[in-house]
């Protein structure tokens, strides 16, 4: 009898330190938060001179495209899953291709349960 106790207690034992980590793993959030704002700006002139108004960003993510919009101002947000991700190109409301300002970083890391500020700067000349 008392090799039948010791054996259901073990078995408890070992569901216990099973079941409690896989718990503790669901509770952490596998999306973070993506902010940032798209403005146009012109080399010879540090202050910004325009948002890109309702525009589109495109971010790829393992394989795929990610669209997200951004608002009156410029802004955007948006929750996404943990992981790399590449800026592919930034669009107008209207669908036209924008063009970013050279050397400026195109990629970003979203991290479970953080915000990630990820701003882009678009070349003026294309603000009409």
């Amino acid at each position: 009898m008392q090799f039948r106790d010791i054996r259901a207690a073990a078995l408890v034992g070992i569901l216990l330190l099973v079941a409690v980590p896989c718990t503790v793993i669901a509770r952490h959030p596998k999306t973070g938060t993506l902010v940032g704002t798209a403005l146009f700006s012109d080399p010879n002139d540090p202050v910004a001179t325009g948002y890109a108004e309702h525009g589109w960003i495109e971010l790829r993510y393992k394989g795929s495209i990610i669209r997200v919009q951004t608002d009156a101002n410029g802004v955007y947000a948006k929750d996404l899953p943990c992981g790399r991700y590449t800026l592919e190109a930034v669009r107008s409301a209207g669908g036209d291709l924008l063009r970013l300002v050279p050397g400026r970083s195109l990629w970003f890391d979203i991290k479970a349960g953080k915000t990630t500020r990820f701003d882009i700067e678009l070349v003026a000349a294309k603000l009409k």
